[in-house]
């Protein structure tokens, strides 16, 4: 929205920030924008109208149309597996890893397998499960991201899935409890 007569109300709005799951928002009425911008509020409810249709109109607009899709296959030991790995160790799974753009006629999901028989006789891995998948929109080219297991199926990406959650869940606790002593302090303070 370039148009001159938005752009106050605008950077207004961008003042704030809003989270869908969140009941308090804190988000402006027509009558406090009305106020801050100096308006009436019969002009400020024409401007958030048009605004508002100009918004729904431009989304209308055609999609952006994706011309290539690339698939980047990277099959290593993910960071975490070589953090307790001496140095050499870590050098040789760095050697034997393996990236490759390809153009392939599907993308595979997580927990297909992938082989690259060509690569097999470089001693460099050259088979895997698919453990993570990330795309990227570049211009007209889709970059669909693949990280490859070397060894490791689906079920073990599954149990470090869980392991994280597991870790995330013992953290939101113990900040929250933290959270509760801070406040009791600052209460009896």
């Amino acid at each position: 929205m370039t148009k001159e007569k938005y752009q106050d109300l605008i950077n207004e709005l961008s003042m704030y920030e809003y989270h869908p799951y969140s009941e308090d928002n804190n988000l402006p009425d027509h009558v406090v924008l009305a106020t801050k911008l100096q308006m009436k509020q019969s002009k400020m409810n024409s401007l958030l109208k048009t605004l508002h249709n100009e918004l729904v109109r431009e989304m209308i607009d055609p999609p952006l149309v994706i011309k290539e899709v690339r698939h980047q296959i990277h099959i290593s030991l993910p960071y975490y597996e070589t953090q307790g790995m001496n140095k050499e160790k870590k050098e040789k799974e760095w050697d034997e890893s393996t990236w490759v753009d390809v153009v392939l006629p599907v993308s595979p999901s997580i927990g297909d397998i992938i082989e690259i028989p060509f690569i097999e006789q470089t001693g460099m891995n050259h088979r895997g499960y698919v453990h993570s998948k990330s795309h990227r929109i570049t211009g007209k080219v889709q970059e669909v991201y693949l990280e490859v297991h070397p060894f490791h199926d689906y079920y073990h990406k599954w149990m470090k899935m869980k392991e994280d959650f597991e870790d995330w869940e013992r953290w939101e606790i113990r900040w929250k409890i933290e959270q509760e002593e801070l406040a009791h302090k600052t209460k009896h303070s």
